[in-house]
């Protein structure tokens, strides 16, 4: 008889755990309490635009990229993906094109800073090198604060603001985002960009699909709520509608403070308490834009607008400072820290701001549609709507780097809250939860 493995969540995680374990052969029933399967990587229709839910960009698909060869192995580059210029970074009335790839990205920098082109490139040259770190290496940069590695490194606050501008695909923080994550997610989005048109459910879809063809199963309004454990095992899941299944390896793809909940006295108390005491990243408010038939071409490329006087670093949270531009095909998105304001509000702000690098936005505006962290919510179950998932601190890294065991023999986590979050970060860290537990079966 096959392993029985139970998937709890059918984000890129899940589904991904799910997918790898069937092929390896094993009995899988992934659960999803939601009527659609996908987390964050769920888009949704409104009128005749489709828009996202998390999936805007992903770096690591070009040629020779982190998950390029992983993606076209499980048939997922044939996806109707679209590649992106770059990016674009606005400070206050200035503009500034990144565009893809590193040597592209150095000259482009020297001719906006000519009297820091050397700087700029060594920085460019550091973080690449600190992203291609691994083992032993690649974790002590996880124990080092990625602004003071940039501060040691760059003299000129705007050309600092510059190359921090792009990277609202994570949550700066002055004192604890780790360097190693910076590094990462930064090097990943400067060799390349690419965009799923169509949106993120068609990726979704394509693992489900996959899932089924290998006589896995994926049942949707199926809401666990406890785990079955004794003797340090998971015995069974059990579900809101009085439903029980049996198990030889559960993965979870929710956060785990969600899922100790559900494992309760079974799991042990310190791990318990270690998850109690975590930390979670903010949330986003996005104001998903359909504009209208006489909109001009969208740009290939993704946006960063930020006032003159914002801290990258040190967000405020009572006014709009900075917005990420995600477009679509007849649509923009734009993303902010969520602050304190109505909904309407908010999307004013953000407008009022983009548009003073897009002027014709405003007069192309069909329709406003508004998601806060209680939306991504009820989309992910994540406490608070957290974007990126427990916090991960450079100063407490082994605290709050959870790994992809618990202290339950047979139950693993997958998912953001797990290794680097992002389309990438999950891949690379799914496929090592996967492999711990082929250890654990002798496979």
């Amino acid at each position: 008889m096959p392993e029985s493995v139970i998937v709890i969540g059918s984000g890129l995680g899940g589904l991904l755990s799910g997918l790898l374990l069937a092929r390896r052969g094993m009995d899988v029933t992934v659960l999803e309490q939601s009527r659609n399967i996908g987390g964050c990587l769920q888009s949704f229709r409104r009128k005749s635009h489709i828009f996202e839910t998390g999936l805007h960009f992903v770096g690591g698909l070009g040629e020779g990229g982190r998950i390029r060869e992983r993606f076209e192995e499980w048939g997922l580059m044939d996806l109707p993906w679209e590649a992106l210029e770059g990016e674009e970074v606005v400070i206050g009335e200035d503009s500034f094109f990144l565009p893809s790839g590193y040597a592209a990205c150095k000259e482009a920098l020297a001719s906006y800073f000519p009297a820091d082109a050397d700087v700029a490139a060594a920085c460019l040259d550091d973080i690449a090198e600190v992203s291609n770190r691994s083992g032993a290496d690649f974790v002590h940069t996880l124990e080092l604060p990625a602004l003071q590695f940039l501060r040691s490194r760059i003299g000129n606050p705007l050309l600092l603001k510059v190359i921090s501008g792009t990277s609202f695909k994570m949550e700066l923080d002055a004192d604890r985002l780790p360097l190693g994550i910076f590094a990462r997610i930064f090097d990943l989005s400067m060799r390349s960009l690419h965009r799923l048109r169509g949106g993120g459910s068609l990726l979704a879809e394509a693992l489900a699909s996959q899932i089924r063809e290998l006589g896995g199963r994926i049942l949707t309004g199926r809401k666990v709520v406890a785990l079955d454990i004794s003797e340090g095992r998971v015995h069974s899941v059990r579900t809101s509608d009085a439903m029980s299944y049996p198990a030889d390896i559960v993965v979870s793809d929710v956060h785990p403070s969600v899922l100790v909940e559900m494992a309760g006295e079974g799991m042990r108390r310190s791990y318990r308490q270690r998850v109690a005491e975590l930390k979670n990243t903010a949330g986003i408010f996005t104001a998903n834009i359909a504009l209208s038939d006489d909109a001009p071409s969208l740009p290939k490329r993704s946006l960063y607008v930020h006032t003159s006087s914002a801290d990258l670093w040190r967000p405020r949270t009572d006014v709009t400072e900075s917005v990420c531009v995600s477009f679509g095909d007849r649509s923009v998105d734009l993303m902010t820290r969520c602050i304190s304001g109505n909904r309407d509000h908010i999307a004013s702000e953000c407008i009022d701001l983009v548009s003073r690098r897009l002027p014709w936005l405003k007069s192309c505006v069909e329709d406003v549609y508004t998601s806060t962290p209680d939306t991504y919510f009820r989309y992910t179950g994540t406490p608070g709507g957290s974007a990126y998932g427990i916090l991960k601190d450079c100063n407490d890294i082994m605290r709050t780097m959870l790994s992809s065991r618990t202290p339950v023999s047979n139950l693993f986590l997958a998912g953001q809250n797990v290794g680097i979050h992002g389309i990438a970060g999950v891949t690379e860290s799914t496929c090592y939860t996967v492999s711990q537990i082929e250890n654990q079966l002798g496979i």
